[in-house]
């Protein structure tokens, strides 16, 4: 949402822009392919990344296209891509090709681009790199992770790795004031110092549970599972502070934080909301 539009994108490869007050459809653009991702809006452009590897930059008053960037596409991938960040007029994305690249917001132009994964193996799955879940900015920091690769902090500047660790995620990351917050691979969630990459805490009780990335929210870090749960881990040293199952059907998207109440929704369709307990 942005500059008095809503953005949306459907299952045709078309993007929908509506007017917020209300409802009514301001403008349609046609796409190469459909996205995995929501639009992003800033600075008058909505941009929106295709499946097939395409990011595209629309005058978000109007649908002009304004600029268009394909990147190299692997073999195989997953069917997802790590949402794009946007922050003091660049764009971030994280590619299927194991690279998160910065792009100027007006033009397009690439203002560096980092390889935070090299394929490897003989198979293709096996060399599948893909940057996955959500990217966090923290000040003059971008923290990515791949699903065969590492976790990494970037300086948004230059592109220069500040640290990496050797993780992999299928979940995705997220970014507290002190703290990074991982799911890995196994389901075990990993907790690092956003300023040196040190480890803090693991917790592997929930291994296996296709957890999803970690979302701090007051004393508490929080993840939902295949079966249901939503599990509140204590944001000092990991320990469990409480479960709760919101319906019978799993969570496959991360918690969100919203007016100071959690918010999750499970695959059946089930909206549940939180907030934290007074005193």
């Amino acid at each position: 949402m942005g500059d008095g539009r809503l953005f949306v994108t459907t299952r045709r490869a078309v993007l929908v822009a509506l007017d917020e007050t209300d409802g009514q459809v301001a403008w349609r653009a046609r796409l190469p392919t459909f996205a995995l991702t929501p639009p992003v809006v800033s600075g008058g452009r909505v941009i929106v990344e295709t499946a097939d590897g395409h990011l595209i930059a629309f005058r978000a008053a109007t649908g002009q296209r304004l600029w268009t960037v394909a990147e190299s596409m692997p073999h195989l991938i997953l069917r997802g891509n790590a949402p794009l960040r946007i922050s003091h007029d660049r764009v971030y994305a994280g590619l299927n090709s194991g690279q998160v690249v910065a792009l100027s917001l007006r033009s397009g132009r690439t203002v560096w681009q980092v390889t935070v994964a090299h394929p490897t193996g003989h198979s293709r799955v096996a060399r599948m790199v893909d940057i996955v879940g959500s990217m966090a900015l923290v000040h003059h920091h971008l923290f990515a992770v791949s699903d065969h690769g590492r976790l990494v902090c970037l300086s948004t500047r230059t592109g220069t790795r500040v640290w990496s660790r050797r993780v992999a995620s299928l979940a995705g990351l997220s970014a507290g004031a002190e703290n990074i917050y991982v799911t890995d691979a196994a389901s075990i969630v990993r907790v690092y110092d956003r300023v040196t990459g040190l480890p803090i805490w693991t917790n592997p009780d929930f291994k296996g549970r296709r957890l999803t990335a970690p979302t701090p929210f007051g004393p508490a870090v929080v993840t939902g599972d295949l079966r249901g749960w939503i599990e509140f881990l204590s944001r000092a040293n990991g320990h469990l502070l409480a479960r709760v199952r919101p319906g019978s059907s799993g969570i496959q998207t991360p918690p969100i934080v919203q007016s100071g109440r959690l918010f999750v929704l499970t695959s059946g369709g089930t909206l549940a909301a939180y907030r934290l307990p007074k005193g």
